[in-house]
């Protein structure tokens, strides 16, 4: 038997196996999505793809704050300005610990943050807290990573 599930605030679907000895468990959410006007853009999709009453529209912190069912997660965002304010506040609920940048953070700085992140995390064995302080003091665009917890 299949079943369809949504995966947090993406409108991404998995097709999980029920017939399979194992489950899907996700602890750390790493999101690349772009940004405008404080708002995370969405894709525009057909109209039958959307649950009754979901936005249609790019999210905004208030949607974040509606939809957001992620607890105790490590949320790592990668698009410009999703560490500012608001949108930080919104994904840092429910005791997730949430890492992005406040400003227009160039491509290439955001990528080698993540991938040191993780490096020191599972190479060098260093906890949240110490494996960000590392890969925010990296060069001058990496400075930009805020962490929320």
């Amino acid at each position: 038997m299949k079943t369809r599930c949504r995966m947090g605030l993406s409108r991404v679907w998995v097709t999980i196996n029920s017939e399979l000895p194992w489950t899907i468990s996700i602890h750390i959410l790493v999101r690349s999505i772009d940004t405008e006007n404080g708002n995370i853009i969405m894709p525009v999709l057909s109209n039958d793809i959307y649950e009754k009453g979901e936005p249609k529209s790019n999210f905004s912190h208030e949607e974040i704050n509606c939809y957001n069912h992620l607890h105790e997660k490590l949320i790592v965002n990668l698009g410009c300005t999703t560490g500012y304010n608001e949108m930080a506040i919104a994904f840092s609920k429910t005791n997730n610990t949430y890492i992005a940048p406040h400003d227009y953070i160039e491509g290439n700085s955001a990528l080698f943050f993540v991938i040191k992140f993780f490096y020191e995390m599972t190479q060098n064995k260093k906890s949240v807290y110490d494996a960000y302080i590392s890969s925010k003091e990296t060069e001058k665009e990496t400075i930009q990573f805020s962490l929320l917890n």
